[in-house]
């Protein structure tokens, strides 16, 4: 049961890491999500901010990711357990994220950039977890294989 636990916060990291690494690709991403949550509201950016600081917020977010990856794969090679160290990676992206999304978009609160974040994750994410589950097909992630650098938790 606790290994499953620790697989499924693996197989979530691999997944946000994948996601913000595909970062020309995810500009868009960026800006759907921000359009999203503004909701039936009027944009308050022009055309160019908004794809400027969507720009901005994809890169940042991969900058983040790689940085914690990287720290995850040193933290694992300095001989700490997998699992608990993948969950504590997922548990300083969510909030780092959520601060990036919240500067880059001048949103009010915290709140409004994590529903950015959590727009920006969930749309693809759903999309790579259905693909996942029906084909077992793993979507490659572009510079380094995301499945290498977060170790795999030892049954």
């Amino acid at each position: 049961m606790a290994l499953d636990f620790w697989n499924v916060i693996r197989q979530v990291l691999i997944f946000l890491v994948t996601i913000s690494l595909y970062f020309p690709l995810n500009v868009p991403l960026a800006a759907l999500a921000y359009w999203l949550r503004l909701g039936r509201r009027k944009m308050p950016l022009s055309r160019v901010g908004l794809w400027v600081r969507s720009t901005v917020a994809a890169f940042g977010m991969g900058v983040l990711s790689i940085s914690l990856m990287g720290f995850d794969k040193f933290l694992v090679d300095a001989g700490l357990q997998p699992g608990p160290v993948h969950l504590v990676m997922f548990l300083a992206f969510v909030p780092l994220g959520t601060w990036w999304m919240s500067r880059v978009f001048a949103l009010n609160d915290m709140l409004e950039g994590l529903s950015t974040l959590l727009l920006y994750v969930f749309i693809p994410g759903l999309v790579l977890v259905l693909v996942k589950l029906t084909t077992g097909y793993d979507a490659p992630t572009p510079l380094v294989t995301v499945r290498e650098w977060i170790a795999a938790v030892p049954s």
